[in-house]
C-alpha cells in the first residue's frame, strides 16, 4: 500500500458524469486520483434534461468548479388529462442537460490526470496493489480501482456475474425540442414552470426547459414578460408509461 508513503492511488475506470464526480471528491480528499475514459474524442451527449439536486451544487462548489449552465423556474404547473391551464404552486427548481453537467466536471478536473482513449480491460490483485490493465497505459497499480464504466458496466459483471437487468414495469420516453423550432404560444405556457400532466392511461408526462447545444442558455424566443430567471433555448420532455403495451 502506498499509503505509508504517500497519498492513495487511486484508478477510476469511466470518464462521464459518474467517473469525474469521484474523481474530484476522491482528490479533493488528498488522493493521488488519475480518471481513464475508454471514449477517444468528444463525449456524446447522453439523455435530455437532468433536475439539478443540492448533493450536485456542494460538490461542485467544494472543489471550486466553475459555475453550472442551468435553467430555472419558480412555479410547478400540474395538468389535468381533461384540459384547462392546470393548477400551480410554487416550488422553485433548477434544471441543466447531461452536457452542462459534464462540461462543468471535466473543467474542473485536471487535464493531464484525465486520459481519453483509455479503455479498462482488466484488473488483478497484486501484493498490496491493484493492478488495472488499461488501453495505451498497460498495467497501471493503485491501491482502489473504482468502476464508474456505465450502465453496462463489465467490471461491476465480473464482480457479480449474478445479476442481470430486469423490467422495472414500466418505460421512459425522453426527447427534446428545440426551443427556436416551438410556437410561441407554447414557449409562453412552458416558462418558468416545471409542468407535470397524469395521463388517462396511469403515465405521466414533465416538461421543462434545460440548456441548449454547448450548454447555451441564451433565449431563443425572448419576448415581452419572458422570465430571465429561466433562459432557456430547448424543452425536454419525460414520458412514463406504466406498461409496455401503451402507444
Amino acid at each position: 500500500m502506498s499509503g505509508a508513503e504517500g497519498p492513495f492511488r487511486i484508478a477510476v475506470a469511466g470518464g462521464s458524469i459518474g467517473g469525474l464526480c469521484a474523481g474530484l471528491a476522491l482528490r479533493g480528499a488528498g488522493f493521488d486520483v488519475q480518471v481513464y475514459e475508454r471514449v477517444a474524442g468528444p463525449m456524446e451527449t447522453r439523455g435530455a434534461g437532468i433536475v439539478v439536486q443540492g448533493e450536485l451544487i456542494d460538490l461542485l462548489r467544494t472543489h471550486g468548479a466553475g459555475a453550472l449552465p442551468t435553467t430555472r423556474c419558480r412555479v410547478r404547473r400540474y395538468l389535468s388529462p381533461e384540459g384547462g391551464d392546470g393548477e400551480v404552486q410554487r416550488a422553485p427548481q433548477d434544471f441543466a442537460s447531461w452536457e452542462a453537467i459534464y462540461r462543468t466536471l471535466a473543467a474542473a478536473f485536471p487535464a493531464d490526470r484525465y486520459h481519453r482513449g483509455a479503455a479498462l480491460t482488466d484488473f488483478d490483485n497484486g501484493e498490496g496493489v491493484v493492478q488495472a490493465h488499461i488501453d495505451g497505459h498497460g498495467v497501471v497499480e493503485g491501491d482502489v480501482l473504482v468502476a464508474a464504466d456505465g450502465a453496462q458496466s463489465p467490471t461491476r459483471r465480473r464482480f457479480l456475474p449474478e445479476l442481470s437487468a430486469t423490467y422495472a414495469g414500466y418505460i421512459a420516453w425522453r426527447g427534446t425540442l428545440d426551443e427556436a423550432g416551438a410556437p410561441p404560444d407554447l414557449v409562453r405556457f412552458f416558462d418558468d414552470a416545471f409542468t407535470f400532466s397524469e395521463a388517462r392511461s396511469a403515465g405521466h408526462i414533465l416538461v421543462y426547459f434545460i440548456p441548449g447545444d454547448g450548454a447555451d442558455t441564451t433565449p431563443a424566443t425572448p419576448y415581452p414578460g419572458r422570465s430571465r430567471r429561466a433562459p432557456a433555448p430547448r424543452l425536454a420532455s419525460v414520458r412514463r408509461y406504466a406498461g409496455l403495451g401503451h402507444p
